[in-house]
C-alpha cells in the first residue's frame, strides 16, 4: 500500500506540482470510527504505530523526488497540546513542514478562539504556541491554521501574530481559510514586517516581538485589556501613526514601523543558486544582498538555453527551491529574487547554472 501510495502521488507531482499535503496524519482512529477499529489495527496504539510507519516510508520517498512534504498532523489528548507536540516530533522528522488546523481556535466555534483563562481547555493558548518548537526540534516548518469568515479580522490578526510570537524567521506560515470560499487578503493580517530581533516578551497580560519592520502584539487574556508603548513611530493596518497601543482582552495587531526615509530596496549583490544541476535533484536560491531593508522577498525560476540566454517562466516555480525535472535537462536555471518594502520593490537575477544533465543511469 504504501509503494502504491508514492507511486501515486508521485505519477502526480509530475505534472509540475510542488509538494503534496499529507492530510489526517492523526495518531487515533477511533475519532474517525466511532469507537470501531479495523481488523489491522485493533486500538488506538495500533493505529498510530501505523501511520507513523507509514509517514516514516512516504515521507522521505516523496522529499527524495524533490517534494515538499506537508502533514496535517493531530493526536487528540490533554487540551494543552502537549500530546499533539509529542506526535509531531514523532513523525516530522520525516517531512518538510507540519500543519494543525484551528491552532489556537475551537474547532466547533470558530468565534472561540483560545486565551489564557485557566477556568476551560478553550484558556491553553500558551500550549499550542509550544508546537512551533515541536516543529523544530525535528527540524520541520510551522503551519498553523485557523478558520473563519472572510470579513474576520479579529481571528486572522489574532492568528498571525500569535504566529509571528513563534516564528523562528525562515518557513512555515500562517494560514487563514475561508469558510465563505471568499479571499481574505487584508492589510491587517498579511503585512511583512521582516525578520525577528528577538524572542517575544511579556508587556502585562500581553506579549510582544520585535521585528526588523515592525512588532506583533498579542493580548490573549480573557479579561483585561492592555496598553503597550512602543518605543517610537508605528503605523496600524489603516495607515494611523501611534506610539501605543490598547487592545482589549483576546485581541491583537500587527504594526509596521513608520519611517520617512525609506528607500526602494536595490540590489548589492546578486542572488546565488546552490545544488546540483541534474534531473531529481534539488536547486536553492539566496537571495543575494539589499540595500533598503527589504520585508519580503519573492522568487521566481527560469528556465534558459545552455548558454543562460532566452530564459522563460518555469509555471509554478515560485519558491526558494526548485526540483529539476526532465524539462529541464540540456537547459540552465536562473532565479529571479524580488525584494519589496513599503517604498517600492527592485528585481535582480542569478548567474545561469551548469547544463542539467539526465539522472543518473536515465
Amino acid at each position: 500500500y504504501r509503494q502504491q501510495w508514492v507511486a501515486n502521488v508521485a505519477k502526480t507531482m509530475r505534472l509540475g506540482w510542488d509538494g503534496v499535503d499529507v492530510d489526517d496524519v492523526l495518531a487515533q482512529i477511533s475519532g474517525w470510527s466511532k469507537g470501531v477499529y479495523p481488523k489491522l489495527y485493533p486500538s488506538d496504539a495500533a493505529w498510530e504505530r501505523a501511520m507513523a510507519g507509514f509517514m516514516a516510508y512516504v515521507g522521505p520517498q516523496l522529499k527524495a523526488r524533490g517534494s515538499y512534504v506537508l502533514a496535517s498532523a493531530y493526536k487528540y489528548g490533554r487540551a494543552d497540546g502537549s500530546d499533539t507536540a509529542a506526535w509531531w516530533k514523532k513523525v516530522g522528522r520525516y517531512v518538510s513542514g507540519l500543519m494543525r488546523e484551528y491552532w489556537v481556535q475551537n474547532p466547533n466555534n470558530l468565534s472561540q478562539i483560545y486565551d489564557t483563562n485557566p477556568c476551560c481547555w478553550t484558556g491553553n493558548w500558551n500550549g499550542w504556541l509550544r508546537l512551533a518548537d515541536a516543529a523544530k526540534s525535528v527540524g520541520a516548518h510551522f503551519f498553523p491554521l485557523m478558520s473563519g469568515s472572510s470579513t474576520d479580522t479579529r481571528t486572522m490578526m489574532y492568528g498571525k501574530a500569535s504566529f509571528l510570537l513563534v516564528w523562528d524567521g525562515s518557513g512555515g506560515g500562517f494560514i487563514f481559510n475561508p469558510t465563505d470560499a471568499v479571499d481574505p487578503w487584508n492589510q491587517a493580517w498579511t503585512t511583512a514586517i521582516g525578520t525577528p530581533h528577538a524572542p517575544r516578551y511579556p508587556v502585562g497580560v500581553g506579549w510582544r516581538r520585535d521585528f526588523s519592520a515592525g512588532t506583533a502584539l498579542v493580548n490573549p487574556n480573557a479579561s483585561s485589556a492592555q496598553t503597550f508603548n512602543l518605543g517610537g513611530s508605528y503605523l496600524t493596518p489603516s495607515g494611523a501613526t501611534v506610539t501605543s497601543v490598547t487592545l482589549q482582552p483576546v485581541t491583537a495587531i500587527v504594526l509596521t514601523r513608520a519611517s520617512t526615509s525609506v528607500s526602494p530596496p536595490a540590489n548589492t549583490s546578486p542572488p546565488t543558486i546552490s545544488g546540483t544541476a541534474q534531473q531529481g535533484q534539488t536547486l536553492s536560491a539566496s537571495a543575494g544582498s539589499w540595500s533598503g531593508s527589504p520585508t519580503g522577498y519573492g522568487y521566481r525560476w527560469l528556465r534558459c538555453d545552455s548558454a543562460g540566454a532566452n530564459c522563460a517562466n518555469i509555471r509554478r516555480a515560485t519558491g526558494t527551491s526548485y526540483p529539476l525535472v526532465g524539462a529541464d535537462v540540456r537547459a540552465t536555471i536562473r532565479v529571479v529574487v524580488i525584494a519589496s518594502n513599503s517604498a517600492g520593490s527592485a528585481s535582480a537575477a542569478s548567474n545561469p547554472t551548469a547544463v542539467v544533465v539526465k539522472r543518473r543511469g536515465k
